[in-house]
């Protein structure tokens, strides 16, 4: 009786009461280690061998790779995203891709044919729980963008960096925070026109580095609570007359703008430009001198409500020093504006002029108050 009684407990004992566990819980032990690790499990048993083809989570780190190696990382990523059952969902999915010793345009090279071949399938692109999704440094078509909000219903916030954009439209009823950062130079720019349709959209920050839209923008985001807005660097050759991006952002309660190309960009839509009628703070990130200053006032009639106005510096100085003494400055006709917060460099020698030309603009405005502050994030209440 006590060797039968032995023999049970040595039984129990050499029992893989891990393996027993469902799979549900071996996912969730899994999610914590890097996919790596995960796959490497498959060696455990036959219990564990296609386990990691249904992972909820995977976590790609470059760095766990021995000395950086590139062609076995980007391979293994490519193999464990062809290799995962077509039927399991995805929920988190992490690449993380910073190294020291590789360049970031080899990582883009590397990893881009594994997005076009492998992301832009339909049936790879099943993620109905994910809310956060970054896309950076990869080429991005219309084809792709559309997969994407098919395949993410429930996505909230979509950032997109890149100097190959060459998508228009973005159709989405769950996107609540929008960013577009498009980097490239003139030539490897695609975005002609920007079609955007987010009724629940919160915020939303456009820039790009080359120019504006050259078929302008159709807008509708009623829900939409704060903007930031950068045009462009500076070309002559530019066409701005097409600008109209501002009518589409006339709901916003906090908006930012800047770029070197504001100031044409406000020449080309000022006259039918629609009225900020929410719009309680005003943040411009430009260099005004005394030719463009009743710019800045024509832009203010359209801000009603407006309390609070922050000025500058701008991301490049324009070197520009025409400060006429005999300018007749037009006055603020927003009534509701209390503060007026200049961000510019003490040093700069139209600084004074600056604020001798905004003691006169608010000369109406008995409540309003003018702040002067170091150059530091222009932004920044």
């Amino acid at each position: 009786m006590a060797r039968s009684e032995s023999e049970s407990s040595g039984s129990r004992s050499n029992r893989d009461m891990l393996s027993s566990l469902p799979d549900s819980l071996l996912h969730h032990i899994m999610s914590f280690m890097f996919a790596q690790e995960a796959v490497q499990l498959c060696v455990l048993s036959k219990r564990w061998k296609t386990l990691w083809t249904t992972l909820p989570f995977l976590n790609f780190e470059f760095n766990e790779f021995v000395n950086n190696q590139l062609v076995a990382f980007t391979e293994f990523v490519s193999t464990v995203i062809l290799l995962r059952e077509a039927t399991s969902q995805l929920h988190t999915f992490t690449l993380h891709c910073v190294s020291y010793s590789v360049p970031a345009d080899v990582f883009g090279a590397a990893i881009r044919p594994w997005i076009r071949d492998t992301i832009h399938k339909p049936e790879i692109i099943n993620l109905p729980s994910l809310k956060q999704l970054y896309l950076e440094n990869q080429e991005f078509d219309q084809d792709f963008m559309s997969k994407i909000f098919c395949g993410c219903p429930v996505l909230e916030k979509l950032y997109v960096r890149s100097r190959f954009l060459e998508f228009s439209k973005i159709t989405s009823h769950s996107l609540k925070h929008l960013i577009i950062e498009a980097l490239g130079h003139l030539e490897s720019i695609e975005l002609s026109e920007m079609i955007i349709n987010c009724p629940n959209l919160l915020s939303f920050h456009f820039a790009t580095c080359s120019c504006p839209l050259k078929k302008g923008t159709m807008l509708n985001m009623p829900s939409l609570h704060e903007a930031h807005i950068e045009f462009g660097l500076c070309c002559d050759e530019l066409d701005v007359t097409k600008s109209n991006i501002l009518s589409g952002l006339t709901n916003v309660h906090h908006l930012r703008l800047g770029g070197d190309l504001l100031q044409a960009c406000l020449k080309a839509e000022i006259a039918n430009c629609r009225t900020f009628s929410k719009l309680t703070c005003l943040s411009v990130r430009v260099c005004f001198n005394c030719c463009q200053f009743d710019l800045l006032s024509s832009l203010l009639e359209h801000c009603p409500n407006l309390k609070k106005l922050l000025l500058g510096p701008p991301q490049n100085s324009c070197g520009c020093e025409v400060w006429s003494k005999q300018i007749k400055v037009p006055l603020f006709k927003c009534k509701q504006l209390e503060t007026v917060k200049v961000n510019f460099d003490v040093k700069d020698r139209t600084f004074h002029r600056m604020i001798k030309c905004l003691q006169e603009a608010v000369a109406e405005l008995p409540n309003c108050r003018i702040i002067k502050a170091r150059a530091c994030n222009p932004y920044t209440d």
